[in-house]
């Protein structure tokens, strides 16, 4: 290889090694920023009596919007766990998307749905015929939504406008609730000025033992590939989303156990038919709003909040879900790039979102290159090991060491795996998520990312 090549190579190392110190060190900083809340509500969750407060039946109405698309092996249990929780004022609006297994039948049969015909305001525009509104004779706060298939943005748009109450939570059809779970995000919400959305922890059920929509014990998967999975949830939900809250709030939070402020949603424009990640988009579509309009907003997380909810087991299915993950936040990347860096958005263009950016998007794409440069040098036999070493220790070393940090925190907080083996074990993953499964990720979004950049050209 000539001079110039070697040269080329060297900086370009160079600019990959102070990428990932500069986004690492980010990633700590967040970490740190969330300790404080974190016991903080650990503290309140304890000591206090919450219950009591949010038990009261004169705690604002929430409306649950569960979506479900051929969710027949889970829609039963997933509808009585929100049955069970211990919030008084709550309304549950199943929405059938056109499933084509036994979704609808089961909850006929399970609910006892008689028909009725309701008068709906569209407050949101939709695009697919309901064919039928049914309610349960067992559970009066129940209502079943029978629609030609859509999709999930299209189903959560017609159960906004079937929603009667000022809050609405999403839950998704493979997810099962705590039993405080709504009763934490609504005293979250309502324990700050201006909170518009409030989204809960999620963890991970297989492994777990169910029976009638209720968590009877809480314990890992035996399988490797959903064990790895659970750092990542740990690593997310606690610096990805609480660090976030000092400047207003995260730009994502989850599907699967999400408090809307339902005027909110509706003034911002609802779900965005077609988004691959419809989850993230309704949430940046909240902070564009409100920040446009110097509206005082805030967007928080709960991680005393807890739902439990299904993850891929094996490598095909994880593929396709972080394939669509990372597509849905490109897009909505993509849907505001008005507010990168862009001051008239404050905190949220000047930080939030370019972190999101540099980091999620392109970084990803620059731990790829790093990786084909150590094997262009290690090929060329000039392979600097100083460079190697580095480069290992700021990608490999500050992921295990932030993900040590996040699982300690959980398990001397909001404990939710019980058993010392889990534990240990969970530790050991720590350790290990590092060599190989980090990689085959990092490809995964390597690729969501040219896909989707390819399909915007073309």
């Amino acid at each position: 290889m000539s001079y110039n090549a070697t040269q080329f190579v060297f900086y370009v190392n160079l600019l990959i090694i102070w990428y990932f110190l500069f986004v690492n060190l980010c990633y700590v900083l967040l970490l740190a920023t969330s300790i404080p809340d974190i016991f903080r509500r650990f503290r309140e969750s304890s000591l206090g009596n919450i219950d009591f407060f949010v038990g009261s039946s004169a705690m604002p109405p929430v409306t649950a919007l569960l979506p479900a698309y051929n969710e027949a092996d889970n829609i039963v249990n997933t509808v009585q766990s929100l049955l069970k929780t211990n919030y008084q004022n709550l309304q549950v609006i199943v929405i059938n998307d056109g499933s084509e297994d036994e979704t609808m039948l089961l909850l006929m049969k399970s609910f006892d749905l008689v028909k009725i015909f309701p008068i709906i305001a569209n407050k949101i525009e939709t695009t697919a015929p309901v064919r039928n509104y049914y309610v349960s004779q067992t559970y009066p706060n129940l209502t079943v939504i029978d629609k030609d298939h859509s999709g999930k943005s299209d189903s959560l748009n017609i159960g906004i406008n079937a929603c009667a109450t000022p809050l609405f939570l999403t839950i998704d059809g493979d997810t099962l609730l705590e039993k405080d779970a709504i009763s934490m995000l609504v005293y979250s919400m309502l324990s700050q000025p201006h909170t518009i959305a409030e989204g809960g922890a999620i963890y991970i059920l297989n492994g777990c033992t169910v029976k009638d929509g209720e968590l009877l014990e809480r314990k890992m998967s035996s399988s490797p590939l959903v064990a790895m999975q659970i750092c990542e949830y740990l690593r997310a939900f606690i610096f990805g989303r609480t660090g976030w809250k000092p400047f207003k709030g995260p730009l994502i939070l989850s599907g699967a156990l999400t408090l809307f402020e339902r005027q909110a949603v509706i003034d911002a424009g609802g779900y965005v038919q077609g988004a691959p990640g419809e989850d993230m988009e309704v949430v940046v579509s909240l902070h564009e709003r409100m920040r446009a309009n110097k509206f005082p907003y805030r967007i928080g997380y709960s991680f005393s909040s807890a739902a439990w909810t299904h993850v891929p087991t094996d490598m095909n299915a994880l593929w396709g879900q972080r394939d669509r993950w990372h597509r849905g936040l490109i897009d909505s990347l993509m849907r505001h790039k008005k507010m990168f860096f862009n001051p008239r958005f404050g905190t949220t263009g000047l930080l939030t979102y370019p972190f999101q950016f540099l980091a999620e998007f392109m970084g990803p794409i620059v731990e790829f290159i790093g990786y084909i440069s150590v094997i262009i040098a290690m090929y060329y036999n000039i392979i600097d090991w100083q460079f190697a070493i580095l480069f290992f220790i700021v990608t490999w070393g500050f992921a295990t060491i932030i993900t040590l940090g996040t699982t300690l925190i959980s398990m001397i907080s909001f404990n939710k795996y019980k058993r010392l083996r889990d534990m240990f074990v969970l530790l050991l993953l720590v350790i290990f998520e590092s060599f190989g499964y980090r990689q085959v990720l990092s490809l995964c979004r390597v690729v969501a990312s040219f896909r989707y950049l390819l399909r915007s050209v073309i």
